[in-house]
C-alpha cells in the first residue's frame, strides 16, 4: 500500500481552494480533483499491509491542534510540474505536531524527508510553466484532524482512499 498522513479540507474549504484553482492559467496542466486536494503531512511510500496496525492508532498518540492555517501563496515546482496553494506562515502548534509525526514514524522504521515541511495544496500537475501571478483571498482552513490516506497510482493519476478512521 502506497500510504500518507495528511491534513484533509471540509467541504467549505474544498470550494474555496477550487475557486483559486479555476483562476489559475493552467494551459495544458491536469487539475486535481477538488475531492482530493489535501495538504501531506508525512509520505509513507510503500507500505507492507502488516505494518498498517502500528499506523493507526497514531492519529491517537499525535494529536492535531486546532488552528487556522491561511492558504495565501501561490508556487509551482518546476521539477514535479506542480502548482500548489500553500502558506506565507504555519501555526507553531501545527508545525509541532507535523514534527512530532515524523519523528513517530522515524521510530517506527519510517524514512522522513530530512528537508523543511512545505505545506501545500496541489491544484495541478504536469504544468510545464510558471502560474501567472493573481489577486485572491486567502483560503482559511480550520484545522481539526488528519487521516491516513493510500495512494492508488492509475492512469488518470492517483485515487486517494482515506483509512482507518474512527
Amino acid at each position: 500500500m502506497r500510504l500518507f498522513f495528511a491534513l484533509w479540507p471540509n467541504a467549505a474549504v474544498r470550494r474555496a481552494l477550487r475557486f483559486v484553482q479555476q483562476r489559475v492559467a493552467a494551459g495544458g496542466a491536469r487539475a486535481v480533483q477538488t475531492d482530493y486536494f489535501h495538504i501531506t503531512l508525512a509520505f509513507l511510500g510503500e507500505v507492507p499491509d502488516d505494518r498498517l496496525p502500528a499506523l493507526l492508532p497514531i492519529r491517537k498518540t499525535v494529536a492535531c491542534p486546532h488552528v487556522t492555517q491561511q492558504l495565501n501563496r501561490l508556487g509551482w515546482f518546476e521539477r514535479a510540474a506542480v502548482s500548489w496553494l500553500g502558506c506565507n506562515a504555519v501555526p507553531v502548534s501545527l508545525q509541532r505536531m507535523q514534527s512530532r509525526l515524523a519523528e513517530h514514524l522515524v521510530q517506527l522504521g519510517f524514512i522522513q524527508d530530512a528537508g523543511p515541511w512545505l505545506p501545500h495544496v496541489t491544484l495541478y500537475r504536469k504544468m510545464r510553466t510558471p502560474p501567472d501571478k493573481l489577486s485572491f483571498d486567502a483560503v482559511e482552513w480550520q484545522v481539526e484532524d488528519y487521516v491516513l490516506v493510500r495512494s492508488v497510482l492509475t492512469p488518470d493519476g492517483p485515487d486517494y482512499r482515506l483509512i482507518g478512521l474512527d
